[in-house]
Formats: structure tokens, sequence, C-alpha cells
């Protein structure tokens, strides 16, 4: 899935791989070089990232990883900052929201 909206939805049980595709910030030639930060915080301000994200990996224009686990009803903040090729420091924000639905 690739992400630009602000939100994300997924249930407890379910393991989803996200991107965040930064190409339409990035000039011609540049690209990303480094993820400088990936850290999801809960609403309480707690640093969640290793119970929510796994495996963040970058290619030229997009990180990719896992959103994984989470407890029904909760939202967690995301930023991810890469650097760029141009020295640039990018930053997107993303909120993670995990619901059950009920059937």
């Amino acid at each position: 899935m690739v992400l630009i909206p602000d939100r994300c939805y997924k249930q407890p049980s379910e393991k989803e791989y996200l991107q965040i595709d930064f190409s339409s910030r990035l000039g011609d030639s540049e690209r990303i070089t480094a993820i400088k930060e990936c850290k999801c915080y809960d609403e309480e301000g707690n640093d969640v990232t290793n119970d929510i994200i796994e495996d963040p990996v970058r290619d030229d224009t997009s990180v990719k990883f896992w959103f994984k686990g989470g407890e029904s009803g909760k939202r967690y903040d995301l930023t991810v900052k890469v650097q760029t090729s141009e020295a640039a420091t990018l930053e997107e924000d993303l909120i993670l929201i995990v619901e059950e639905i009920g059937h």
C-alpha cells in the first residue's frame, strides 16, 4: 500500500506492509540516502516503535515498513524523516489507527 493520506487503519491481528512515497518532494536526480528517524508514539507519548513498526527500509524514493500489533481503539503517531542526496531532510507524519471491526 502506498501512502500519502495522513491516516491508515487496521485491525489488531493484521500485519500490513506500508510505503510512504516521497517522490513528489524530490528533485529530478535527488534520492533518499538515509532514514534519519522512524518513530511511533502512543496517545500518551510513549515510544512504541518496536511494538508497532517492523523492518523500516528505504529505496531511492520511499520508506517501507510493517505496521503490526496495536490495541483496538488506539491511535499511534508515526514520524518518518529521511535525508536526501541534496542534503535535505524531509518528514512525513502518519496517524496509525487500530480498530477491531465487529461483524
